[in-house]
């Protein structure tokens, strides 16, 4: 996962799976005026890693997991290191919002 600066004065959160030559990069940026509330982005169809969603973002300093709500709607908890986070879970994860 890489963590840029956008253009537009935002901040994007890029993945890619390290593993499929010619995979592309999902990305996914937040506007100049969302900076502070961190960025995210949702990955499926991944080559390497078939069936999984990998969600991935960074968050502001005051967050210490993000909550990822399934398919099933059951939660899934994900701690947060150095502002950064990772999840992978089955297709359908629906939404990831911060708290903690």
């Amino acid at each position: 996962m890489w963590i840029a600066k956008s253009f537009g004065g935002g901040v994007c959160v890029l993945v890619w799976d390290g593993v499929t030559q010619g995979s592309a990069v999902g990305f996914s940026c937040s506007t100049s005026e969302d900076v502070g509330s961190g960025a995210s982005v949702r990955v499926q169809d991944i080559p390497s890693l078939p069936g999984k969603v990998l969600s991935a973002g960074v968050v502001p300093d005051t967050e210490t997991s993000v909550t990822t709500r399934t398919a099933t709607g059951a939660t899934e908890a994900t701690p947060v290191t150095d502002n950064a986070w990772a999840h992978f879970s089955e297709e359908g994860a629906t939404t990831t919002t911060q708290g903690g």
